[in-house]
């Protein structure tokens, strides 16, 4: 009886610790290694400490998160172009049969898997920053840095599924969509083709969440700017947790119904 005893309480123990040590996780900032990822932890004054960084190399790391985004832009304004001008033959059609549905549908849902991660990722960041203002050099930049994930990867896959939807080729679905999903992944291109030893991939502390809205409301004044921040990031979220994660693939499905265009008022 008494060595039964025992074994419950070392089995609350454990259960106890593995609690604390989930709580513990929650405090912190989990973040990949990406280009984006880099300059946040480089604008972060702890986070730079640690990795030794100068004022110029902090600019470099932002300059180098403005760089990455200016070329998704660049692809993605290519696209939508292309996209709104009906140029280069582009038109949405209706699928012929149920493999051209079933390539749109799968490759819409996996392109959604490639850039979710970065767009929760990006309001993550957004959300800290807009909570810990006084941890980083800028907060305005920790915050475009942030707010630039998350909008380059959402308009890489909304123009993703756009233009799939203009294909009837079940093996041109499937190899335009490996060309769109890079675009969504310039970031860890860029991050890949640094040194090992550079000094933005050196491993630092994990950003402790220590301030909630409801914590810091009342005890300082905010600026307006962070206000502006927090409705920002708050819209963004909004259409993400009720739209975005669950509903964007199935644009695939419901873009061609609404177009209405059938393949057989295409002239040859």
């Amino acid at each position: 009886m008494k060595l039964k005893y025992e074994e419950e309480i070392i089995s609350q123990k454990k259960k106890q610790k593995l609690l604390e040590n989930i709580e513990e996780k929650d405090k912190e900032l989990d973040l990949d290694d990406d280009t984006y990822t880099m300059a946040f932890r480089a604008l972060n004054y702890e986070s730079a400490h640690e990795m030794d960084l100068s004022n110029d190399e902090v600019q470099d790391a932002f300059q180098a998160a403005v760089f990455v985004f200016f070329v998704q832009s660049v692809l993605i304004g290519i696209l939508a172009i292309i996209v709104f001008t009906s140029s280069e033959g582009f038109q949405i059609l209706l699928p012929e049969d149920i493999t051209v549905l079933g390539a749109r549908f799968v490759c819409s849902i996996l392109m959604h898997l490639q850039v979710e991660g970065d767009m929760r990722q990006g309001l993550q960041m957004m959300k800290y920053v807009t909570n810990h203002p006084n941890n980083f050099s800028n907060p305005f930049y920790a915050f475009f840095v942030a707010f630039m994930q998350s909008m380059g990867g959402l308009a890489a896959e909304v123009f993703c599924i756009i233009f799939l939807c203009s294909l009837s080729d079940p093996i041109n679905i499937i190899i335009r969509f490996v060309a769109f999903a890079s675009i969504g992944k310039v970031d860890n291109f860029y991050a890949a083709a640094l040194s090992p030893d550079h000094k933005l991939k050196k491993e630092t502390e994990p950003m402790v969440i220590e301030n909630k809205r409801r914590s810091i409301d009342g005890q300082e004044k905010r600026k307006w700017a962070n206000y502006a921040a927090r409705f920002v990031y708050k819209t963004i979220r909004i259409m993400y947790s009720s739209f975005i994660f669950y509903f964007l693939p199935y644009l695939a499905l419901f873009i061609p119904q609404i177009a209405d265009v059938k393949p057989d008022t295409i002239p040859a």
